[in-house]
């Protein structure tokens, strides 16, 4: 995992007490943002004459807003958007802190800045803190990566341990099964020897990793993908008849639990580390104090954006320079408080140059979570996002608000202090759009999950009609002295361009904020790309489009965007040209072409560079392009089995032998006999490889069958991707993005969940599963209808 390329991430606002996850942030209102300023239409900056706070005349702290932000080009289209940020905008904007610190503000003023009112404090830490690594787990894989590991069991109740009788050698792996009578079963997988077996559910299996750095020991969690060094790794299991577990990690010493969280880049300055680690603190400490252990997860935090991004040995390792240790040991004990209480903080990616209230967002008030205008700061950070634009034909918009052709849209007051949508059930204006087939008001957050938008700032830059009519004014909302209520689960996103290559950019763009490879597949042809989903997983990559003859100037400009340095090209010339390579070699790019003389060979080879050997491998038919992609539930997990193809009858020889490369012992066919014969079965078998077979009636069955099996590998909960099962082309990057979310894909009926009764009982039964959702492609392929009907199904949560 590239670590060092960590950027920061989109959440969800989880409101108890410390709301906003670890690196959040608050925002002090200038002269400009007053709560009760009117809202603007215009996005273009906020002007602020009035001299700077007393705290910025020393120390080179530029202030943080009077800035103005130019929109971008605008795109052509019957009804174009200009929006700003990434994000639900209250709080800090994490690259408005990276901003601040390039511009040399101390963490201080930064969180005094977004914080208004409040102060840093240092308090005693807690002597315990549990962090969640994942629920429902069946099994959980360990490789001791440095020392020898030591095991004990340990009672629930009294305490009482007993060492077991051996311990894990460095470099061997050891599979830890948890038996339906909750009992633990250890095989190395090496030998295939059962290590020890035990226990039941009273008792923990627990290792004590480096108690100290005196001491290294080092495991890799492959049902988590990372590696811890500090504290205690345990294993409890539950009597459900199910075999389920909870896996946590126990720390007595808060610091290094923050040592490894993975929140922002650890090459951002030294001031805007600080700061993160400070608002971690509060957080998980606000969190142990109101919550205690949590019963869903047996811990305090999760080690997740569901709390705070945690990825232990992997980010600390990746800090060559001390940067982010250093951060954490300089802010030891201290947290943020306001009036002597812990300050409940939020933040987001990105706020477009100015922020709202914690009143407009979420619905309560909070006197340090106010309206700022941090534009000077925003515009001295590298964000990608602080403006973007958006644009649809008025068929697009129309359909996506449900109003036939849409013919206006409409802004209505009152707006946020920066401009945003909100919602009219809190007494804000929301959004007004009138086609053929009627009229709608949408609230801010409906309009950003149905045009696939990254925030609620939005303006209407042109439409048929004229400019954006007069907001029509509604009564304000009345304050509230209550506090936030806690965010309602996310809707499903669209994704989606007027095109397939446009729309596998603004995948990327949904995906990405930044990226050092690319996986690159032509856009018309599905065989040389059916594997690149597994590469694209083990590379963190997104996967782009391109015209076989030359560099399609979107992924152009997405690559450029990504800041990418090498771009992989699946297949040979007859699918990206020569030109193509050349078009990226002359932006500076390496190029590395993965290809064979057939589309079995390139599979083979794209299977080979995305992970060297595997376990296990997914057989696919290479004809038969709907079981092929329903495999990237399967790929995109952490360490999944990479993609081969086969005929329908038998297996050729680059197929075999890559097989054999790749040290493959279990084969798992995707699809039923009718793509993939029983004949190939039986060339497995007599080739001595496990063989089994996830498929179902039809295409939408044989996605069900996959995803399940890619959900009983995951934990927590995932991100359900929806890609059209009558097109091949956005089901590519659309497996890339379920890799990059930690989800699953599963294939979609164009007009109604009833034409796919599978995938509907799929997503009734595993709503509990599901964070959120992600449609890919218009609603040519997939009807607002259908994404209807699963909003719906994730509402019931």
């Amino acid at each position: 995992m590239r670590i060092t390329a960590t950027l920061p991430r989109v959440r969800r606002a989880t409101l108890l007490v410390v709301l906003a996850l670890a690196c959040v942030f608050a925002s002090v209102p200038t002269a400009m943002a007053g709560q009760g300023a009117p809202p603007t239409t215009d996005l273009t900056g906020y002007i602020d004459d009035t001299p700077p706070p007393a705290q910025f005349a020393q120390g080179g702290c530029t202030p943080a807003g009077g800035s103005a932000i130019a929109d971008p080009d605008l795109p052509s289209g019957d009804f174009v958007l200009v929006g700003g940020g990434w994000g639900h905008g209250a709080g800090m904007s994490q690259y408005g802190a990276q901003g601040a610190g390039l511009l040399g503000c101390t963490a201080t003023q930064i969180l005094t800045t977004y914080f208004p009112g409040t102060s840093i404090t240092t308090v005693p830490q807690p002597d315990l803190v549990v962090i969640g690594l994942g629920t429902a787990m069946p099994k959980a894989t360990y490789t001791a990566e440095v020392g020898t590991i030591p095991y004990r069991l340990c009672h629930y109740q009294s305490g009482e341990c007993t060492d077991l009788p051996t311990s894990q050698p460095q470099g061997s792996t050891w599979r830890v099964d948890v038996t339906p009578d909750a009992t633990y079963r250890i095989t190395d997988t090496g030998s295939g020897a059962v290590v020890w077996e035990g226990g039941d559910k009273e008792w923990n299996l627990r290792t004590v990793l480096s108690p100290d750095p005196s001491v290294n020991r080092r495991v890799h969690v492959a049902e988590v993908g990372h590696t811890y060094r500090w504290g205690t790794l345990q294993l409890d299991s539950v009597l459900t008849g199910a075999s389920e577990a909870y896996l946590t990690l126990e720390f007595t010493d808060m610091d290094l639990y923050l040592r490894g969280l993975a929140e922002v880049p650890i090459s951002w300055p030294d001031a805007t580390l600080q700061a993160q680690v400070i608002s971690g603190r509060s957080y998980a400490l606000a969190r142990i104090q109101a919550l205690g252990i949590r019963t869903d997860c047996r811990c305090h935090l999760y080690s997740t954006p569901r709390d705070q991004n945690y990825e232990g040995w992997d980010l600390e390792s990746a800090d060559s320079q001390g940067k982010w240790v250093n951060a954490v040991n300089a802010t030891s004990g201290q947290i943020l408080t306001h009036n002597g209480s812990i300050a409940e903080t939020f933040y987001s990616s990105s706020h477009g140059g100015h922020s709202e209230s914690s009143r407009f967002v979420f619905g309560g008030e909070l006197p340090y979570v106010q309206p700022v205008d941090d534009s000077r700061w925003d515009l001295a950070s590298s964000n990608p996002l602080r403006r973007w634009t958006a644009a649809f034909t008025a068929a697009e918009l129309g359909s996506r608000a449900g109003v036939g052709t849409a013919t206006s849209m409409r802004l209505l007051d009152p707006r946020g202090a920066a401009g945003r949508i909100g919602s009219p059930s809190r007494g804000y204006g929301g959004v007004e759009v009138t086609g053929t087939g009627g009229t709608v008001v949408l609230s801010g957050d409906q309009l950003k999950s149905r045009l696939g938008l990254r925030s609620t700032l939005v303006d209407v830059r042109s439409q048929p009609g004229g400019p954006d009519p007069q907001p029509t004014a509604t009564p304000a909302p009345t304050p509230t002295s209550e506090p936030p209520p806690a965010a309602a689960p996310d809707s499903i996103a669209r994704v989606a361009a007027s095109d397939r290559i446009g729309t596998a950019v603004q995948v990327s763009a949904f995906g990405w904020n930044a990226a050092s490879d690319v996986v690159i597949a032509a856009s018309d042809r599905f065989p040389d790309a059916l594997a690149g989903v597994a590469l694209a997983a083990s590379l963190e990559a997104p996967l782009l489009l391109t015209s076989t003859a030359e560099l399609s100037p979107a992924t152009a400009e997405e690559i450029r965007r990504l800041g990418a340095t090498t771009a992989w090209l699946l297949g040979g010339t007859s699918a990206l040209s020569t030109a193509v390579r050349g078009d990226l070699a002359d932006m500076g790019l390496t190029t590395r072409r993965l290809a064979g003389d057939n589309r079995s060979e390139t599979a083979a080879a794209i299977a080979g560079a995305a992970v060297g050997t595997a376990d296990e491998v997914t057989l696919v038919p290479a004809s038969d392009w709907p079981d092929a992609v329903s495999a990237s539930s399967l790929a995109a997990l952490v360490n999944g089995p990479p993609t081969l193809l086969a005929g329908r009858d038998q297996l050729d020889d680059a197929t075999i032998e890559a097989l054999e490369d790749l040290g493959a012992r279990t084969v798992t066919i995707i699809g039923g006999t009718a793509v993939i014969a029983p004949s190939v079965v039986s060339q497995l078998e007599g080739l001595g490889y496990e063989v089994r077979r996830l498929a179902g009636s039809n295409r939408f069955g044989t996605s069900t069958a996959v995803a399940e099996e890619a959900l009983s590998q995951r934990t927590g909960d995932v991100t359900l991707v929806i890609a059209s099962a009558s097109g091949f082309a956005d089901a590519l990057p659309a497996g890339a993005l379920a890799a990059r979310r930690s989800g699953v894909l599963v294939l979609a009926p164009r007009d109604s969940m009833a034409d796919a009764p599978d995938i509907a009982s799929f997503v009734e039964a595993r709503v509990g599963r599901v964070a959120d959702g992600v449609v890919v492609g218009g609603t040519g392929a997939i009807s607002t209808t259908v994404e209807t009907q699963l909003e719906q199904a994730l509402a019931r949560r």
